[in-house]
């Protein structure tokens, strides 16, 4: 079971635990709260020894409502087996565009067998499914595939979201491929009445069908074009490569454009292959950028821009 839902179960045994006492102390029931004493020392220290477990492998649960399920009996297997696949889709998708930077239009996935999650558990309450990364080993810190997992979960709430800075967000770096997959992922959820509860880490995701629809909706009217790699020149506002965003002020126009830095740059500064400066920031550069227009009919065309490669300091 997923590490959140264990803790969530174990603090709500924690209250009703707690609320026994609380009567057993009312009608002077000694003998019960002695019992009820000793069952919360055993929730707590399992609830600690949980907080304090490490758990750096891939996991997500889904859970289902709506008109495809049936109270804690069951789900549809016909929409099951489409939601899942297309989740599953989202995740290996975007998990190639962290390793291997922006996928083709058509053709292979490369790397997918390495993004392949099993179902582990079935979850009850409004039903659904535990997912876990299918070569899980012991690891210090989260493997890729659990951070792929993490970012597919947040693309998918900020994409329904009614707050529209965090739909611009989730636009940002929306490769096309994945696009595609969200679509169907959504008019999965659509055609079929569902609503969805993600829960991945410390997250709990909860998307009612009127959330559904809205990114359906969204997802269906949105178009990316692909302008390629384009040359421009201008001067590096700011550069956090770990946390790959930059700003550059642009020569030719004078505007300030921001935007994601590709894994091979961010690699390439914090590695030490920048090295021939002191500082990046401030100085004039000849730089690579990668350029997308995202356009739909509720929305004006926006451009924009990952930082590929620092070609040249400009003295």
């Amino acid at each position: 079971m997923l590490k959140k839902l264990k803790i969530d179960g174990l603090r709500a045994d924690l209250a009703a635990v707690d609320t026994m006492l609380q009567d057993a102390a009312r009608v002077g029931d000694v003998v019960g709260a002695l019992q009820f004493e000793q069952r919360k020392a055993e929730i707590e220290s399992d609830l600690g020894r949980i907080l304090d477990a490490q758990d750096n492998s891939a996991s997500v649960g889904l859970f289902f409502s709506g008109r495809p399920v049936y109270g804690s009996k069951g789900v549809l297997a016909d929409f099951a087996g489409k939601a899942l696949d297309c989740f599953q889709d989202l995740i290996s998708k975007h998990f190639a565009t962290m390793e291997v930077g922006q996928l083709g239009t058509r053709g292979p996935i490369p790397i997918r067998p390495e993004t392949q999650l099993m179902v582990t558990d079935v979850a009850r309450g409004s039903f659904g499914f535990v997912l876990e990364e299918a070569a899980a080993n012991e690891q210090l810190v989260d493997t890729v595939l659990a951070r792929a997992v993490d970012d597919v979960a947040e693309l998918v709430t900020r994409l329904a979201s009614a707050d529209p800075s965090a739909f611009e967000e989730a636009v940002e770096g929306l490769e096309q491929r994945v696009l595609g997959s969200a679509k169907n992922f959504f008019r999965t959820l659509d055609d079929a009445g569902a609503a969805i509860r993600i829960v991945e880490g410390d997250r709990d995701h909860s998307l009612t069908y009127a959330d559904v629809q809205r990114a359906r909706h969204r997802t269906d009217e949105m178009q990316i074009q692909e302008h390629g790699d384009v040359e421009l020149r201008g001067r590096l506002v700011g550069l956090m490569p770990i946390h790959r965003r930059f700003e550059f002020h642009r020569d030719d126009t004078g505007e300030i454009i921001s935007g994601t830095v590709s894994k091979d740059a961010g690699l390439a500064y914090v590695g030490g292959a920048q090295q021939s400066f002191d500082n990046p920031l401030n100085a004039n550069w000849r730089a690579l950028f990668r350029v997308r227009e995202v356009t739909s009919r509720a929305r004006k065309p926006k451009s924009f821009f990952t930082l590929l490669k620092l070609i040249e300091l400009i003295r």
